[in-house]
């Protein structure tokens, strides 16, 4: 049985499939302040060893411009931020990771400073967050202006079933964010 499961699509008497969607989209304003916030139920990316991509925007390179939401090769989620002016990243990583099945909310801070941090909930719980990254500037842009949700190529892609994505300039709180996706 294939980790990621498809779609149906009837389209004879016989049953096809489809793979999951990824999505590519512009993103152009410049790096500030900003937070990232994900819900969706967790369909296999944490059993993946390849660094699967939640969330990227920028191009993920040891030398460009980036912000990346993705899953370690321990099968926890963590945020990483790179300016381009260095080649250091900075991450911020959680202690522990969800199961296949669990329902999972995450949030990622980018403050004007260049400290970034990953908080999370599973389930329902409280929030956990990971240690703030150390301080690094911000670039003047990112390495490339799109964005993409769970695109990474075959191997690469964190797969999920999706509900909310919000990315948005400022410091808004998980609680700030949850309201405006609807679930508070």
């Amino acid at each position: 049985m294939a980790l990621f499961h498809s779609s149906v699509i009837v389209t004879t008497a016989a049953v096809d499939t489809r793979t999951r969607d990824q999505v590519v989209f512009s993103y152009t304003p410049r790096p500030q302040a900003m937070s990232i916030y994900l819900q969706f139920v967790e369909t296999g990316a944490v059993l993946l060893t390849s660094f699967p991509r939640i969330l990227v925007i920028g191009t993920l390179s040891t030398t460009t411009a980036y912000i990346a939401m993705l899953v370690h090769s321990s099968g926890v989620y963590y945020l990483s931020y790179r300016n381009g002016i260095t080649t250091t990243e900075r991450s911020s990583f959680l202690g522990a990771g969800a199961v296949v099945g669990s329902s999972v909310e995450l949030m990622g801070t980018l403050t004007s400073g260049g400290v970034i941090q990953m908080y999370q909930s599973i389930n329902g719980g409280t929030a956990t967050s990971g240690s703030a990254g150390t301080a690094s500037i911000l670039p003047v842009a990112w390495a490339a202006q799109t964005g993409a949700l769970a695109s990474g190529g075959a191997s690469n892609s964190a797969f999920g079933a999706y509900r909310n994505v919000c990315v948005e300039a400022g410091g808004l709180t998980r609680e700030q964010k949850r309201v405006r996706a609807g679930t508070d």
